[in-house]
C-alpha cells in the first residue's frame, strides 16, 4: 500500500471499487448540476411566486416514484432495479428537454423544474445501490466520506463550467448534458458486477488452502454471473439471521459460494412435515406460511431461515411450509457444503 492509499484509509483490494464508486458519484453529480438551468428557466418564465407549486408537484411525485421503486424492489433483482432507475432518469430528462425545445408553451419548463427536485432523490437511490453492491457496512462507514466526495467535486467543476457552457450552446441545451451524464451512469452501473467479482477473485489469491481458494473463486463466479442479490447483500442477509449471527465474513462468503437460487409461486409447497430434509433455505423475498399438524404457526418473510433443524439434527421436517406470495429463496444443501 502506497502513502496515498494509507492517507485515504484504503486497504488492499479496495482501490478499484473505490475508484468506480467515486467516479459514479461524480457522474451522478454532473447529471444533477446540469439540470440546474431548469430552475433559472422556470424563474424567468413563471417568477419566484410560483416556485412553491413546483416543489409541491415534486414532493408528491417523489413519494409516488419512491413507492413504485419499493414495489419494483420486490419484483426485480437489485441490478435490474438500478438500471430501471437510471433508464427512467435518462428518459424523463431527455423527454422533458425535447418537449421544452419543440413546445410553444412554457409548461415543459415547469415540469423540468419539478423534475430537477425529483431527480436528486432518485439518483441518490442509484448511487447507494451501487455502493451497497460493492461495500459491506464496515467498509461503507470507513469510506463514506471518500466515495461521496465525487458528488461534491462534480458540483465544483460543473458549477464552474455551467456558465461558459450555457453561453456556448444555450441555457436550454445544458439540460441535454444531464441526460448524457445519466447515460454514462448506466454504462458504469454495468461495471459494478465485474468490479465486485474482481474483489472476490483477489481474496482467492490470498494464501489459503486449495479448498478455500476454490470456494473463493466460486464466489467470484457467482457475482460475475449475476445472482439476484450481490454477494455483499447475500452476506448481510445471512448475518441478519439468528443462525449465522456473529459468523465471520470469510465463512459467510464461503456459504454464499454454494447457495443455489430458487423461486416458488403462491401455493407451492417448499417442504412437508415428516419428510426427510437435507437442505435449509434463506428467504430473500416474499412470504410463506408455516403449518404443523394443520395449525398455522407463523408467516415468515425476508431473512427467515427454513429447515435448519432438519439439517442440523438430521431429523424429519417439523413443519410444512407453503409460499403465500412469490417466494425467492437461497438453498444451502448438506451435499454442497
Amino acid at each position: 500500500m502506497g502513502p496515498i492509499a494509507r492517507s485515504l484509509n484504503l486497504r488492499e483490494h479496495e482501490g478499484g471499487r473505490v475508484a468506480l464508486v467515486l467516479l459514479f458519484s461524480f457522474v451522478i453529480g454532473l447529471s444533477r448540476i446540469f439540470l440546474l438551468p431548469a430552475q433559472a428557466l422556470f424563474l424567468e418564465r413563471y417568477g419566484a411566486d410560483n416556485l412553491p407549486f413546483a416543489y409541491l408537484i415534486a414532493a408528491g411525485t417523489t413519494v409516488a416514484l419512491s413507492s413504485a421503486f419499493l414495489w419494483l424492489g420486490r419484483k426485480l433483482r437489485p441490478t435490474q432495479l438500478l438500471l430501471v432507475n437510471l433508464v427512467v432518469t435518462t428518459g424523463v430528462t431527455a423527454l422533458l428537454q425535447l418537449l421544452a425545445l419543440v413546445s410553444s408553451g412554457d409548461w415543459p419548463i415547469a415540469l423540468l423544474m419539478a423534475w430537477y427536485v425529483i431527480q436528486y432523490s432518485i439518483s441518490s437511490l442509484a448511487f447507494w445501490a451501487v455502493a451497497l453492491a460493492l461495500f459491506d457496512v464496515r467498509e461503507g462507514k470507513r469510506l463514506f466520506a471518500l466515495v461521496t466526495s465525487g458528488d461534491m467535486l462534480a458540483y465544483v467543476i460543473g458549477g464552474v463550467l455551467i456558465g461558459p457552457t450555457a453561453a456556448l450552446i444555450g441555457t436550454n441545451n445544458v439540460v441535454t448534458l444531464s441526460a448524457l451524464s445519466s447515460m454514462v451512469a448506466i454504462a458504469m452501473a454495468r461495471l459494478q458486477r465485474h468490479s465486485a467479482a474482481l474483489a472476490w477473485m483477489a481474496l482467492a489469491r490470498e494464501p489459503m488452502s486449495g479448498a478455500e481458494q476454490s470456494v473463493r473463486r466460486r464466489a467470484a463466479a457467482v457475482i460475475a454471473e449475476g445472482p439476484s442479490l450481490g454477494v455483499v447483500e447475500m452476506v448481510e442477509l445471512l448475518r441478519a439471521s439468528d443462525l449465522f449471527a456473529g459468523t465471520r465474513e470469510a465463512i459467510l462468503a464461503d456459504v454464499v459460494a454454494v447457495l443455489t437460487e430458487q423461486t416458488l409461486s403462491p401455493g407451492d409447497v417448499l417442504c412437508r412435515e415428516g419428510e426427510p430434509g437435507g437442505e435449509l433455505y434463506i428467504v430473500a423475498g416474499g412470504a410463506a406460511q408455516v403449518m404443523r399438524q394443520g395449525h398455522s404457526l407463523a408467516e415468515v418473510g425476508r431473512g427467515a431461515i427454513i429447515g435448519e433443524f432438519a439439517v442440523i439434527l438430521g431429523a424429519p421436517r417439523t413443519a410444512t411450509v407453503t409460499a403465500t406470495t412469490t417466494l425467492h429463496l437461497y438453498c444451502l444443501s448438506t451435499r454442497a457444503y
